[in-house]
């Protein structure tokens, strides 16, 4: 299934405004992540980027529930350069600066993993269960 450009361009939207573009600091690991109370948006944040979904997290008595989603290793990587035309200066220059040090890493010290980072990856770099799942 291919992604829509509206899709596309959406998801450069609400991430411009509530994604978080971060590496690891060896730089092996680039990482997308949304956060938000709205248990749908980041429902379909998840299943436009294949993302982990996790949640609901609720800190304090008074604070609203949110949810999660996030991307790791060389899948995040492919998606901060399909979103990169669409951010503004600032996350454009996040970007960049992650993955010219990701780049820059042998093969071999960059994390093979694109779904779940604590399971090792079986096929695909991804997990045994995503996998099976496709």
């Amino acid at each position: 299934m291919s992604l829509a450009a509206v899709d596309l361009h959406w998801l450069a939207g609400l991430l411009e405004g509530e994604g978080t573009f971060v590496s690891d600091k060896a730089g092996r690991s680039p990482t997308i992540r949304c956060r938000m109370n709205d248990k749908d948006i980041v429902q379909r944040v998840a299943t436009i980027m294949k993302g982990r979904f996790t949640g609901p997290y609720q800190y304090g008595s008074h604070a609203q529930p949110h949810w999660c989603v996030s991307v790791n290793g060389t899948f995040a990587a492919s998606w901060m350069m399909t979103l990169y035309k669409f951010l503004g200066i600032r996350r454009k220059k996040k970007i960049a600066e992650i993955l010219s040090l990701w780049k820059t890493l042998p093969r071999r010290k960059r994390l093979k993993y694109i779904c779940h980072p604590d399971h090792k990856a079986v096929a695909k770099s991804l997990c045994r269960s995503c996998y099976n799942q496709q």
